[in-house]
Formats: structure tokens, C-alpha cells, sequence
């Protein structure tokens, strides 16, 4: 009876030991990794958003995440038609000659969605890579 409580207590002990370390290894890198909704707050803060482009578009959003940035904007076209094909050249020629170039280079992915007042979707861009 006395053998069974020792195991009792020990069983538990040895168990927690083999696998709460390396749980509490894990957790200590996740605790490591960036608060990106705190991030992605300054980076709002920083913008200025809502942030007025041109004079159609607008920075409704912006969010980093571990591999990309990603804008949101509103463009209100007053019915012209928008060739997002001439945007996303501009934008990633934009990128590529500044310094988000390195950050490409690195890995980091950067999202441009845009939409029209009503919320329709009319675009989305993903420059990962220059040319």
C-alpha cells in the first residue's frame, strides 16, 4: 500500500518532468516571438490611418504579421475604370528601389487589398519578389 502511494506521487512527478520542460521550452520561445497586434497598432499609429493616398484612395487597415505586411484601402472610382495590373507594377517598383527591398529579399511578402466604398472587393497584390 505504501509502494503504491510513493508511485503515486513519483509517476506524476517523473511524467511532468519529461514533458512540461520541453512544454515550457516551447512556451518560453512563443513568448518570444513578437506581439504583432501591438506592432501592427504602432504601425496604424505611425500611418496615420485613415490615411488619404490620392485623391481617390484611401488606408483604411494595415497589419504585420510574421511573413508580410498587409494594407487595406478604400478606392472610390466615381466610376473610372482602375488598371490594377499598372498598380501593381508601380507598387512593386515602388518597393523594390526602397527599403522594403530587403525585407523582400528576406522573405517578407507585402499584401495591397482594395475595395470600393460599398466593401466590394476590386483587387488584392502580393509583391514577393523584385525583379
Amino acid at each position: 500500500m505504501k509502494l503504491t502511494r510513493i508511485l503515486a506521487w513519483v509517476i506524476p512527478f517523473a511524467v511532468a518532468f519529461v514533458f512540461i520542460k520541453p512544454l515550457g521550452q516551447k512556451l518560453r520561445s512563443w513568448m518570444n516571438e513578437p506581439d504583432y497586434v501591438a506592432l501592427s497598432a504602432e504601425l496604424k499609429r505611425k500611418l496615420g490611418i485613415p490615411k488619404k493616398i490620392d485623391q481617390v484612395t484611401t488606408m483604411i487597415d494595415a497589419k504585420l504579421e510574421p511573413n508580410a505586411t498587409s494594407y487595406w484601402h478604400v478606392v472610390d472610382t466615381n466610376g473610372l475604370n482602375i488598371d490594377f495590373s499598372q498598380v501593381e507594377k508601380n507598387v512593386q517598383r515602388g518597393l523594390c528601389s526602397g527599403s522594403a527591398a530587403a525585407d523582400i529579399r528576406k522573405g517578407i511578402a507585402y499584401n495591397y487589398h482594395y475595395s470600393d466604398p460599398s466593401g466590394r472587393h476590386l483587387a488584392s497584390i502580393r509583391i514577393q519578389h523584385c525583379p
